[in-house]
């Protein structure tokens, strides 16, 4: 049986949010509180900034490190933008792969195991930001410690994928040069 969805105004599926979410966090006494992301009617022009540093990204040719970088930076501030009701994480992670598989290397996958800490290292960050509420602009964003430390975390998670693609070459190298000699 078909039924047709509840549509939500509010919580619009494939447009920018209507309306101000918020999260809860743990902050650094272990107090439960509530974080509100920037407001919805910012969200066009902050992800008009994103989507700016995005499309850069794609036009310029991407070392391993600074595909990373770009990596890691679109990805936090894409996340404290929060411009959807719902999946705001998952599409980051998406999303902010395009530039570092478009540069032909394979994408940073935050392992599901270790996605508590993916979340606190977010929220860590977002915390240094004053009136995260009233944020009109990305460039507002602080280049700070928790950002490093995120760019670290992810250069951790990429490192797991990098060496176990090293490996498979490896091995497929050591194959192609057994099958060569063999058939000499």
């Amino acid at each position: 049986m078909l039924i047709d969805p509840v549509l939500d105004e509010y919580r619009p599926v494939g447009a920018w949010k209507a309306e101000d979410n918020f999260t809860n966090f743990i902050d650094p006494q272990g107090k439960q509180k509530w974080r509100q992301y920037p407001a919805a009617r910012n969200t066009p022009v902050l992800m008009s900034e994103w989507l700016q540093k995005f499309n850069q990204s794609l036009q310029q040719p991407l070392e391993r490190d600074t595909a990373l970088v770009v990596y890691a930076n679109l990805h936090l501030d894409f996340v404290t933008i929060h411009p959807f009701f719902d999946a705001n994480g998952r599409m980051a992670r998406l999303l902010c792969n395009i530039p570092v598989l478009k540069a032909g290397f394979p994408p940073i996958v935050v392992p599901e195991v270790d996605r508590q800490r993916y979340k606190k290292t977010l929220s860590d960050y977002q915390s240094t930001i004053q009136d995260l509420e009233r944020i009109q602009s990305v460039e507002s964003f602080p280049r700070n410690a928790q950002r490093e430390e995120f760019i670290e975390l992810c250069r951790g998670y990429w490192s797991e994928t990098l060496d176990l693609l090293d490996n498979a070459y490896e091995i497929q190298g050591r194959r192609r040069g057994r099958s060569f000699s063999e058939g000499d």
